[in-house]
């Protein structure tokens, strides 16, 4: 009778042990404070005054809200913006307990920045300072880039890399930094199963920096380092001139400005987005939808900013010899 009695002790014991271990296996439920992206928004913007930064909006008020098309897969990219100031929030299409935001708040006007992270919980990181744009974090950009890149991650001389130049381009907030580089083989990008000579190859890399973001970057004239693609140099084959009159309406995003000279006084590259048809006229920019083409105009561009859409009435215009778009009623 005293053994079967112990044994039921021992085993009501170990049962209350093995509950009590479940019990304590449970994990609370995670506080989720920020529950989207102008939660990310309010709580990017109070750490930046909380930081000293009294020139970035206060959180809250009315924003005017646009999605945006992510540059990655699976995300989700809002804009706000509101007087001068934009805030880009993206995130991840996850569980909303393990989002991770990413804010960028600034004014393109007056040049303020700040980039960080926030997560559900309200924790906010810092990735870049509040402040204006500088050549010294451009710098650090284009060089973070560069040592990231493929062709100098594979087999780079870290000891080798130098910025040679720094050029300043009629563009506000824009840098070019040229540095150079050593390589251990010839060849670009990651060649990882290539069969490489062990010869010693020298780099140029020129990097175009606008408002913190890479724009350019071309390896010796021949390497995009953002496509990660050959250069084709080969000049495209030339666009015959329609023999009946053309014109089209073009809307399009403008990628540079230039103040030239002679009959048409600017030139504007753009990147045609959509072409319409004018009635009894024919479309020759109708083929160019997603290309790059520069459009020369006698209209006054100084108002027109990059990365603005504008509409234009687009014809092409010269003959076999010399070709070229023109823009007028740009909008």
């Amino acid at each position: 009778m005293g053994k079967r009695i112990t044994v039921i002790a021992v085993t009501l014991l170990t049962t209350a042990i093995l509950l009590g271990g479940c019990v304590s296996q449970q994990t609370p439920e995670p506080t989720i404070e920020v529950k989207d992206a102008a939660g990310a928004r309010d709580a990017s913007l109070s750490y930046i005054h909380s930081a000293g930064g009294n020139e970035a909006p206060s959180p809250g008020g009315d924003w005017s809200a646009e999605d945006i098309i992510p540059d990655l897969l699976g995300s989700t990219t809002l804009q706000f913006t509101k007087d001068d100031w934009t805030v880009t929030v993206t995130y991840p299409v996850v569980a909303p307990e393990n989002i991770i935001y990413t804010v960028v708040v600034e004014s393109q006007r007056n040049g303020w920045y700040w980039k960080g992270t926030v997560t559900p919980s309200g924790n906010v990181s810092e990735i870049i300072p509040f402040g204006r744009f500088s050549e010294e974090r451009s710098m650090e950009i284009a060089r973070e880039f560069l040592i990231a890149s493929p062709t100098f991650s594979f087999d780079g001389i870290e000891e080798s890399l130098e910025l040679i130049e720094t050029l300043y381009p009629e563009i506000e907030f824009a840098w070019q930094f040229i540095f150079e580089f050593d390589c251990r083989h010839p060849g670009y990008g990651d060649r990882t199963g290539e069969i490489l000579a062990q010869v010693i190859t020298h780099h140029q890399a020129p990097i175009a920096i606008e408002r913190y973001q890479v724009v350019s970057a071309i390896m010796d004239e021949e390497w995009d380092m953002i496509q990660q693609k050959q250069i084709d140099s080969s000049p495209p084959p030339p666009a015959p001139v329609p023999a009946a009159p053309n014109d089209s309406i073009v809307t399009a995003r403008v990628i540079d400005i230039i103040n030239t000279s002679g009959d048409f006084p600017w030139e504007m590259l753009v990147e045609i987005e959509s072409s319409e048809d004018v009635p009894g006229y024919i479309n020759a920019t109708a083929h160019l939808i997603g290309e790059q083409i520069t459009l020369k105009t006698m209209e006054n561009l100084s108002d027109i900013e990059r990365n603005q859409i504008i509409t234009a009435n687009v014809k092409l215009e010269g003959d076999e010899r010399m070709r070229f778009y023109s823009a007028v009623n740009i909008e």
